[in-house]
């Protein structure tokens, strides 16, 4: 659980806690662990992203956003992580704190990120009324806009190829194929 009182907590299932970290210097906004367990990743106002061991350790100081980061994505195999945050960006990291890619495109605070299961693509929502969508490589570039009515706060991703985004009032579904997407496509609505 996260808190703004600048920690995270890991607890059992039957309430019992297990770890307390401690280290952000402003409130936690978000928290994800990695797929096999061995590390989580947290993200605060304080612009950083920690990167942390189950049992409190701290691993990393992931620095570079020049506003509070407000979420967090872990590839599927582990190897990387991707960061969402108010200064317009998503950051992808490798877990030790080495930076990866910048990727720009959004005009407002970026809310939320997710990594495809595959981990070929991600997907940022934003203020900006779009959904951005990331081909991850060498280099990781724009792939897909999808402008909608609303400011997105989230996104997710339902199944293979099936994103969600969620915003005002409105949830949104649509179909992404990484294959069938040209740079840079603008779709006007889901």
């Amino acid at each position: 659980s996260t808190s703004h009182d600048r920690t995270v907590r890991i607890w059992k299932p039957d309430g019992r806690l297990v770890a307390t970290l401690a280290g952000h210097t402003m409130g936690v906004r978000g928290v994800v662990v990695a797929p096999d367990g061995s590390w989580l990743a947290s993200t605060s106002h304080d612009r950083t992203v920690r990167i942390w061991k189950p049992d409190g350790r701290l691993v990393a100081t992931l620095t570079g956003h020049t506003m509070g980061v407000r979420g967090v994505a872990i590839s599927p195999d582990g190897s990387w992580l991707a960061s969402a945050s108010r200064d317009k960006t998503v950051r992808i990291w490798k877990p030790n704190g080495r930076p990866i890619a910048t990727l720009k495109g959004h005009t407002s605070d970026v809310n939320g990120v997710v990594v495809a299961p595959d981990g070929s693509w991600l997907a940022s929502a934003s203020d900006d009324h779009s959904v951005q969508i990331w081909s991850v490589g060498e280099p990781t570039v724009g792939a897909a806009v999808v402008r909608l009515e609303s400011a997105m706060r989230s996104v997710a991703i339902a199944e293979p190829g099936l994103v969600i985004a969620c915003g005002g009032r409105n949830v949104y579904a649509f179909e992404f194929s990484l294959s069938t997407a040209r740079t840079c496509d603008t779709w006007s609505r889901a």
